[in-house]
């Protein structure tokens, strides 16, 4: 599952989100997602950025955005409940002239929507 959420055409950005079934990992689905969601995002939707949330013990997730252009933007401590406790969440985003410096970057991007 991923999308993007809070999209904010007043300030030019929005919340992407993934979630990948455990099972399903390193089979590049979420790569896929991603790359998807951000040249839709900024070719179709005309953002200039996209942020992200990810949480303190999840290293593997914070590398993945990394490697992908994301720059960790700072901490929101004690920012939400997990599993019954108030956790830190880390910000992350991606800016509109950072994505399209990458080689995944398509300005052509096209979709179709099937009805």
């Amino acid at each position: 599952m991923a999308g993007l959420t809070s999209i904010d055409y007043q300030n030019l950005r929005a919340e992407l989100y993934i979630v990948v079934n455990p099972d399903m990992t390193g089979r590049g689905i979420g790569q896929e997602a991603l790359r998807w969601l951000c040249n839709f995002g900024f070719f179709h939707l005309g953002l200039n950025r996209i942020f992200l949330f990810t949480v303190k013990n999840n290293t593997g997730a914070r590398k993945f955005y990394e490697k992908h252009g994301f720059k960790e933007e700072g901490i929101l401590r004690e920012h939400a409940f997990h599993h019954g406790k108030l956790i830190d969440r880390h910000i992350h985003g991606l800016l509109r002239s950072e994505w399209e410096r990458f080689s995944w970057c398509n300005k052509e991007f096209s979709f179709k929507i099937f009805i």
